[in-house]
């Protein structure tokens, strides 16, 4: 839907951004019983090389790319790095060839460090576990 065809109404949220972390907050809040609004600036994840690996580079300077370089890198010759970024439902998980990290423990323990209590190691491990299982339909591309 185009953002010209809101009906006027009240929201109590707008989530600005798609990606993982936009889908989840929207989820949630709605889930808490309020009323949300999730934009995206991108499309949907219409692109078939989002869902093929071998042709993932194609989406690299794509509509679906923010296409975003760094500043020049003195360590790489000073190049400027493309950033794939996701602008689609889905954000960069979209761009990301299927693959994710957790992130280190270590860092975790700094984010609680540094005032986000709930952030610990111990605390995320759960619900990294809980999301790596897919339970979903097999297909094709997955």
């Amino acid at each position: 839907m185009n953002v010209t065809e809101l009906p006027t109404e009240h929201f109590d949220y707008v989530v600005v951004g798609a990606g993982s972390s936009g889908c989840v907050i929207a989820r949630r809040l709605i889930d808490a019983g309020k009323k949300v609004c999730l934009i995206e600036a991108g499309g949907d994840e219409t692109n078939p090389n989002i869902d093929h690996l071998n042709t993932l580079g194609l989406l690299w300077h794509s509509a679906q790319d923010w296409d975003y370089y760094t500043t020049p890198q003195p360590g790489a010759m000073n190049r400027k790095i493309h950033l794939p970024r996701g602008k689609v439902l889905g954000g960069s998980n979209a761009l990301n060839a299927v693959i994710w990290v957790r992130g280190d423990a270590w860092d975790y323990e700094q984010w609680v460090q540094s005032g986000c209590p709930g952030w610990s190691w111990d605390e995320v491990l759960s619900v990294f576990k809980a999301i790596e299982n897919y339970d979903g339909e097999i297909t094709d591309s997955r």
